[in-house]
């Protein structure tokens, strides 16, 4: 009787065990996929990306980094959020890519990077956090971490303005010391330094949107408008102003279908050129930095000292001012950035972007 007990204990014990394994392997297979993955390696060359005419693609780059899972190409576009240093060769990096992103099958792999880290920090995660009423707290969508906001810790759009709108539902990217040792890990009160609320793309918006909903997607950067749009023009969720080397100007830009536009006479005087208009013949001319320049009203074509320079956008008259498309002032004026970034315009003389 005994051993019959003891047969019984035996196999109930070993009845839990085979429960709790199984529960675990349940717990393992129900564990939510990351929302970003990521790859450490050196950096051993950097480029810009060509297009089928072997130009480089503007504001676009490619890293080749070699680590211990061999060689991963880098693609980093206006998206990608570096933190810590400008990357130079032989910096150590981590990239960090959608876990659902389509991958091509080439070698190497290469994958568009949302952020890439240089630098030494003690603990840096980025997902999608969303508020949770039960801890009162933002809490990852892998459930790994708890961000437990302090009154030093810093938070910041990824262009470095402060924000102070809403986090729930936003991708973060949290720079924190040390945690707890609990599921999920909680920052420690004065352990998060800060948190990077990173740009969202965003479809081009219904004309029928509703207008509470607009202001919540207000929030968001528009980048560029989902394919299954492309027929639409690309729009920026805000006009955010014009910015001239680095400061703010009190006009700002417009915008025709898919081109975007800057006042020519504001803009040129701000950079120190003059305008003039001719009535008879309806022409601009700016002499600035690189010259004469002389143009139609109307027109894509743009006389820089007697050689015309070709845009894929005309001049514009809109109201009683004349407006340029933004590249006017890189490929014709000559400075070395005029380009659109979250709503902004930004025309300034600083190392020419890539």
């Amino acid at each position: 009787m005994r051993k019959l007990k003891k047969i019984a204990a035996a196999l109930l014990s070993s009845s839990l065990i085979i429960s709790v394994v199984s529960a675990v392997a349940a717990q393992e297979q129900e564990r939510v996929t990351p929302m970003f993955l990521s790859v450490t390696g050196q950096v051993m060359e950097i480029y810009p990306v060509p297009n089928e005419d072997g130009e480089p693609v503007y504001g676009q780059s490619l890293i080749r980094v070699t680590g211990d899972s061999g060689t991963t190409m880098f693609h980093t576009d206006y998206n990608t959020f570096v933190l810590g240093d400008e990357v130079q060769l032989g910096d150590t990096i981590t990239g960090y890519y959608p876990s659902n992103a389509p991958m091509t099958m080439i070698y190497p792999p290469r994958h568009t990077m949302q952020l890439i880290v240089n630098g030494e920090f003690t603990n840096v995660h980025i997902d999608r956090f969303h508020a949770d009423s039960e801890r009162d707290a933002l809490v990852s969508s892998d459930g790994s971490l708890q961000l437990s906001i302090g009154g030093h810790t810093q938070v910041i759009l990824q262009d470095g303005q402060p924000f102070d709108g809403n986090l729930d539902g936003r991708i973060l990217v949290a720079v924190y010391g040390p945690t707890t040792r609990s599921i999920p890990a909680i920052t420690l009160p004065d352990s998060l330094e800060t948190i990077v609320v990173l740009f969202e793309r965003v479809v081009v918006l219904p004309q029928d949107i509703d207008p509470g909903m607009l202001e919540q997607i207000d929030e968001y950067i528009v980048w560029e408008h989902a394919e299954e749009s492309a027929d639409e023009p690309f729009a920026f969720a805000s006009n955010n102003g014009m910015f001239i080397n680095g400061a703010r100007v009190d006009f700002t830009w417009q915008q025709v279908e898919d081109s975007f536009l800057v006042p020519v006479r504001a803009t040129a005087e701000e950079l120190g050129a003059s305008v003039s208009w001719n009535y008879d013949t309806r022409e601009v001319t700016v002499e600035g930095m690189n010259g004469t320049i002389i143009f139609p009203v109307g027109s894509a074509d743009f006389a820089v000292n007697g050689v015309v320079v070709s845009l894929a956008h005309p001049s514009m008259l809109i109201g009683d001012t004349t407006y340029v498309p933004i590249l006017f002032f890189r490929d014709v004026f000559g400075m070395n950035n005029a380009y659109m970034h979250a709503g902004e315009a930004h025309i300034d003389n600083e190392e020419p972007m890539r």
